[in-house]
């Protein structure tokens, strides 16, 4: 069963927060999001976590 995180996005929406997502397809909070990444999560996931482990700063 998934439950839906988009409660979570109006409430930093509505407190001026940026909002970012990575999923595949599309989603209800396109419209509002301030970074959609458009990959597996495990990919991007991974992608983060090489220079971490490395003791890199990631930049955004």
């Amino acid at each position: 069963m998934v439950y839906s995180g988009y409660r979570f996005v109006e409430e930093a929406v509505a407190a001026g927060k940026p909002v970012a997502t990575v999923n595949r397809g599309r989603t209800r909070a396109d419209p509002v999001l301030t970074l959609k990444v458009e990959t597996e999560v495990g990919r991007a996931l991974k992608a983060l976590a090489q220079p971490a482990a490395a003791g890199e700063r990631v930049e955004s």
